[in-house]
């Protein structure tokens, strides 16, 4: 199958000629062997008729048979024609080209279609194949009328051949004129079609290049013939639309990427099918899944909750999950327009969630811690109303315990102003190089008296990352090894050692507080710098603790870029540590 357009219309237009010459041809050969024809047979007419009256005129004088044959041998070569003398039964009687023994051996002419035809017009003519002579010939006949009456025919004869040779020459000149012409017609194809072509080829380049994407590919429009030009003009104009708009779509896909990539909010987008079609980061990692594993899957694959299948069905529209420890809260709307699903928000409300349960908390303990506190200031003062004041030794035990539980109240809420400075970011540290021998000395200073009183000692093994200089706050730093101090002074048993030890590790050095007391639990480990929280409440209470102080280390130590923890054996005693940055 030709699928070349330049093969084509070469090989159409070739056809064509062809045909066109072809029938021409045969229009011509027809019409000249017909024209030829009727020429020969008026020339040929003439002498048939003369040479008939002259065989008239001897008939009607009864000259003998040897001198017609005679007449009919003499006759033939001067006019250079065969000549037969047909009687009318149809035997040939004389014929200049066969001899007299030859004749009886002839077929009866009767039926011969010149001589039919001189029997009803007068004359007639025929080209045929002779069997007699092995040529081409042409025959014509006239009757011949002796004393009034029908006696024969004379019939002349002529070799065709000469007009066999007029036509093939014709026809060989008119072959050669065919030939010249398709090759022209070649030529000319090529000739013209060369510069279309190239112009044809580049514009397909350029229309591939544009269906691969490359929008700022152009076609040439200042070459090849009118329609390429108006064809190139299209395809560049098509093209340069294309690129405006996959320029537009692109800038929203990216914004949309961007958009979609940066939110926290989870985002997918799940088809009619129910399959996932988009999904980005945060969603997956909600999920616990990539946007590759997911996308092209049903949400059930991924997370097999009846809460989401509803949403994706559309059966709810909003609805709270637990996954992998998360509280998610997804939201499902309709898609808009002509692409049908439904689009899944997801909000991980874990935070707010543990964040409500500590506000939950922080105030019942914060009124638990005050009420005690409070009801007891209440009641003394009562007391003293009552009469309480009139006696000396009550009046002031009652003013002491006030007093006590007063302070009490102050140092709850001023740490809880500490912390809530620490936390918001309102309270500013002084930074200052200091050296990690001096915090520790101060701190151990402040709660020399305790540590007396109780009949423990401090150790304070020596190590390099003693003369560290740190940059932090001294005294908010300095606060927050005291309350660590302060702790294992209060549940570390009487007459104990304390150790207050300073290790480096690169870009940090770690504070630690060790207790020989009775240990934590480890269960209680990860909520041990929480307000409020205490192991054994009775006695902490007792202490005179508040439940914040370990709460005040820890946000000490994050807003020095820090970090704090503990380790605990049970009956074993307990190491709690800080981790600050050291100064460059």
């Amino acid at each position: 199958m030709i699928r070349s357009l330049r093969t084509k219309l070469t090989v159409y237009g070739l056809l064509s000629l062809l045909l066109v010459f072809a029938g021409l041809g045969l229009y011509l050969a027809i019409d000249s062997r017909h024209y030829l024809l009727q020429l020969t047979a008026e020339d040929m007419r003439d002498q048939t008729v003369l040479i008939g009256q002259q065989y008239e005129t001897l008939l009607a004088r009864r000259v003998s048979d040897d001198s017609l044959r005679s007449f009919t041998a003499g006759q033939a070569a001067v006019l250079g024609r065969r000549i037969t003398i047909v009687a009318k039964t149809g035997m040939v009687l004389f014929d200049s080209d066969v001899s007299a023994a030859d004749l009886p051996g002839l077929d009866n002419h009767l039926a011969r279609p010149e001589i039919i035809q001189a029997s009803a017009d007068g004359w007639g003519y025929a080209a045929r194949y002779s069997r007699t002579l092995k040529q081409d010939l042409i025959y014509l006949a006239v009757p011949l009328h002796v004393r009034g009456e029908m006696w024969g025919y004379c019939r002349l004869a002529w070799p065709w051949r000469r007009f066999m040779e007029y036509q093939r020459r014709l026809m060989m000149g008119f072959t050669a004129a065919l030939l010249i012409s398709m090759l022209l017609l070649a030529l000319m194809t090529s000739l013209v079609w060369r510069p279309a072509a190239r112009v044809i080829k580049r514009i397909g380049t350029v229309s591939q290049s544009i269906a691969a994407g490359e929008f700022s590919a152009r076609a040439p429009v200042n070459e090849g013939p009118l329609e390429t030009v108006v064809i190139a003009q299209s395809l560049n104009a098509m093209a340069e639309s294309w690129e405006r708009a996959a320029l537009q779509l692109h800038e929203k896909t990216t914004q949309l990427e961007s958009i979609l990539e940066s939110m926290r909010e989870g985002v997918v987008v799940v088809g009619a099918d129910g399959r996932i079609g988009l999904i980005n980061p945060a969603a997956a990692a909600m999920l616990d899944t990539t946007a590759g594993q997911a996308a092209g899957k049903l949400v059930l694959e991924l997370i097999r909750l009846p809460q989401l299948d509803q949403l994706v069905t559309g059966q709810a529209d909003v609805a709270e999950v637990e996954i992998g420890g998360r509280t998610l809260l997804v939201h499902s709307s309709t898609l808009s327009g002509p692409v049908a699903g439904r689009v899944l928000v997801l909000l991980d409300v874990t935070d707010l969630k543990r964040l409500e349960g500590l506000r939950r908390d922080f105030v019942a303990n914060v009124s638990h811690e005050l009420k005690t506190p409070l009801s007891a200031v209440i009641g003394f003062t009562e007391a003293l109303r009552d009469g309480a004041q009139d006696v000396p030794t009550e009046r002031d035990d009652f003013l002491g315990r006030i007093h006590r539980q007063a302070s009490r109240m102050a140092k709850i809420v001023n740490d809880l102003l500490d912390i809530s400075g620490l936390e918001t970011g309102n309270i500013r540290l002084n930074r200052q190089p200091v050296k990690v021998r001096q915090l520790i000395d101060q701190a151990m200073d402040a709660v020399g008296q305790q540590i007396r009183s109780r009949g423990m000692r401090v150790a304070v093994p020596s190590d390099p990352a003693l003369e560290l200089m740190i940059n932090v706050d001294e005294e908010r730093m300095t606060t927050a090894l005291v309350n660590l101090l302060d702790n294992a002074v209060k549940f570390a048993p009487e007459k104990s050692t304390i150790t207050v030890a300073a290790a480096a590790s690169p870009g940090s050095v770690k504070l630690s507080v060790s207790d020989e007391g009775p240990g934590i639990p480890p269960e209680h480990l990860p909520r041990l710098f929480e307000r409020f929280y205490r192991v054994d409440k009775s006695r902490s209470r007792d202490l005179g603790g508040t439940g914040l102080g370990l709460s005040i280390v820890k946000h000490v130590a994050e807003t020095h870029g820090g970090s704090v923890g503990v380790t605990s054996d049970v009956g074993n005693g307990s190491t709690f540590w800080i981790s600050l940055p050291v100064s460059p």
